[in-house]
């Protein structure tokens, strides 16, 4: 871990770009960039580190919600299992990986925007990489991989009012008991 964190791996992100994998027709049934309630940096394409002169907290803040932050956690996921000599004899061992990249994503620019999409997008091809990574070191037949999830989203209010519903997602409004 050490040697990881020693290495800046992080840093290699400092001025990189996180663009949509798709065209934009492809995100035709997500909510567009720039809406007013995703607040900053709520739009495709985004520079990592924009308008800061070198990496520091604000940048290494910026990358949990992007791809990024999860390619980092995937390339520590590497580390371990290359420094650990993980699935390298008879003794099962475990590893346990939290790619939390989407849930900062939904909760600054809600599930249903073009970011949300683009990220399960990008951590799809991340994790076909690790995958394919596991197969390469591990063997593919001597790992199970389980995928979980904490929790869903539901759109974020703000979004729910412009087609007409409330925040709870039914189309009625709610009377007041005063």
């Amino acid at each position: 871990m050490r040697a990881f964190n020693d290495a800046k791996p992080a840093d290699r992100y400092f001025g990189a770009k996180w663009e949509p994998l798709l065209p934009d027709m492809a995100y035709a049934r997500s909510v567009p960039d720039g809406r007013p309630w995703f607040g900053q940096g709520g739009a495709l394409p985004k520079t990592m580190g924009e308008g800061q002169e070198a990496p520091g907290p604000l940048f290494y803040a910026s990358l949990l919600p992007s791809p990024f932050g999860d390619a980092l956690t995937l390339d520590f996921a590497r580390a371990a299992l290359a420094g650990e000599s993980l699935g390298a004899d008879d003794t099962t061992d475990i590893l346990s990986v939290s790619l939390s990249g989407h849930d900062y994503v939904n909760h600054s620019w809600g599930a249903e925007s073009r970011l949300s999409h683009d990220h399960v997008l990008q951590i799809d091809n991340l994790l076909a990489a690790f995958f394919r990574d596991l197969d390469r070191t591990v063997g593919r037949d001597n790992y199970l991989a389980v995928l979980t999830a904490d929790h869903g989203f539901m759109p974020a209010p703000e979004f729910l009012r412009t087609q007409g519903r409330t925040a709870d997602g039914s189309t009625r409004a709610r009377r007041s008991r005063g």
